[in-house]
């Protein structure tokens, strides 16, 4: 008698983001990156947790300035929820490097500027949801090798950032060569 083994789980990814642009944006990256994702969608951090206390995503991507319950607030809860912290967190913001700096430290939250190359995204995506046997039994984990340093190893990836830091930032780029 053949044994019928379970459908793989499909990845789902939450995309906390008030901006249409980029909620769709986001949207196609993920299709994009790991086809048959479920993709849900939060305009505030309030509706977020709406959506988290039905499913644990493998991925969430989460922008810092929303009306009402901010990303920053609704970070803090999802790093101290037994069962939410393992969870990868792609912060993508406009906001100021100073207010950015201390969620660099926490676990499995990685930080990046807006407006992110679409290339770029779609690498982190693929990054952040590992697809093996061993990793699905205890759900999709960030590769932290991989970021360590502005992602190890990877050489187009450090390329992609090297590209977005010279197109972002020509100004810093004058001074620190004055300098």
């Amino acid at each position: 008698m053949p044994s019928s083994s379970p459908a793989p789980r499909k990845h789902r990814a939450l995309v906390v983001e008030d901006d249409p642009l980029y909620a769709t944006l986001y949207r196609e990256m993920l299709n994009s990156a790991v086809p048959g994702i479920e993709v849900e969608f939060a305009r505030n951090g309030y509706v977020a947790l709406l959506h988290l206390a039905r499913d644990r995503p493998d991925l969430i991507i989460l922008d810092l300035h929303m009306p009402g319950f901010s990303g920053f607030e609704l970070l803090d809860i999802i790093k101290r929820k037994h069962g939410l912290a393992e969870v990868p967190v792609l912060v993508v913001s406009s906001a100021a490097d100073e207010s950015t700096a201390p969620l660099r430290a926490l676990p499995d939250v990685h930080v990046f500027a807006k407006p992110l190359r679409p290339a770029l995204l779609k690498k982190l995506i693929r990054q952040a949801i590992v697809d093996t046997p061993s990793a699905a039994a205890q759900g999709p984990r960030l590769v932290a090798a991989r970021f360590a340093a502005f992602v190890g190893e990877d050489r187009e990836l450090q390329r992609q950032i090297a590209l977005q830091f010279f197109d972002l930032a020509p100004d810093r780029i004058a001074r620190i060569a004055n300098a």
